[in-house]
């Protein structure tokens, strides 16, 4: 009689162990839902979409992308260079209907970490401020704190001062495929902070600051919800963006053809005409 009483109790503690453990799961699911729906909301608050009509979107003979909005007013072409361009014959661009540029400044070593100024960066600037093309700049950046971000901004403001820059600054940082890549243990946070380090300094300045990435960057690599203080440049080869949130500037190919560039080159479309104002204050394109 004492075993079966004993065995009893064994049972009986073993049946409410798994009752405390399941309703403990329970809660514990609960708590989580309920965290993440409070994010999403949280999320979905902090980010407005854009209001971009994609069936205004239009492709022409040549490939271009051409948009419209409802006030009848188009976005604007434009192509991105660096020194992989080659020379460039800047009068043909513009007879090409290339209404504005950017360019590439410079870049930091993905090894080294030493900047540099690409090496048709004086050229072009020169070159396409006298055929009458808009320009904007880009740095690419392997910047790993945020005084190299700072330290990036400033070498594009000192290298463009004598120049009149209608479009914005761009932060530029990627992951490529080196065996030496200074930003891989980057985290999330980290990769703000110094985008944002380096768009900050650009717009104490008085310049328009802008980020540039693909989808997944935009989304995965950086804190979106912080991104969106600035401009974005939306890098997506496809026949319409799939970004949801607001963008200004959508690089829908890197496989142009343009009148007096040998090589093939990004193509842009630009939903506001930074050229309109001269304090880079946005008018929009969309709907």
């Amino acid at each position: 009689m004492g075993k079966r009483k004993r065995r009893k109790k064994r049972r009986a503690r073993g049946c409410m162990s798994v009752f405390l453990t399941i309703s403990i799961c329970v809660l514990f699911l609960h708590y989580v839902q309920y965290k993440w729906e409070a994010m999403c909301v949280s999320y979905e608050e902090k980010i407005k979409e854009n209001e971009y009509d994609w069936s205004r979107l239009t492709t022409d003979e040549m490939g271009r992308k051409r948009y419209t909005n409802q006030e009848n007013e188009s976005a604007c072409l434009g192509i991105d260079v660096s020194k992989y361009q080659g020379d460039i014959d800047w009068r043909k661009v513009k007879n090409d209907g290339i209404e504005f540029a950017i360019l590439r400044g410079g870049y930091r070593g993905s090894g080294n970490g030493e900047i540099v100024l690409d090496e048709k960066f004086l050229e072009n600037i020169q070159q396409a401020t006298d055929a009458g093309i808009n320009i904007g700049v880009y740095f690419f950046s392997q910047a790993i704190t945020e005084a190299e971000a700072i330290e990036e901004a400033n070498f594009l403001l000192e290298h463009t001062k004598e120049y009149t820059i209608t479009y914005p600054f761009v932060f530029d940082m990627e992951e490529f495929g080196v065996e030496e890549n200074r930003i891989d243990t980057l985290t999330i946070d980290e990769r703000t902070v110094i985008s944002r380090a380096f768009c900050d300094t650009i717009q104490t300045s008085g310049k328009k600051a802008m980020i540039y990435g693909g989808n997944s960057w935009l989304l995965n690599r950086l804190q979106p919800w912080e991104i969106q203080h600035y401009d974005l440049w939306l890098a997506e080869y496809s026949g319409e963006p799939s970004y949801p949130y607001q963008f200004q500037i959508w690089q829908y190919s890197d496989s142009g053809v343009v009148d007096g560039i040998a090589t093939k080159v990004d193509m842009n479309l630009s939903f506001y005409d930074y050229s309109k104002n001269e304090e880079n204050e946005t008018e929009k394109t969309e709907d």
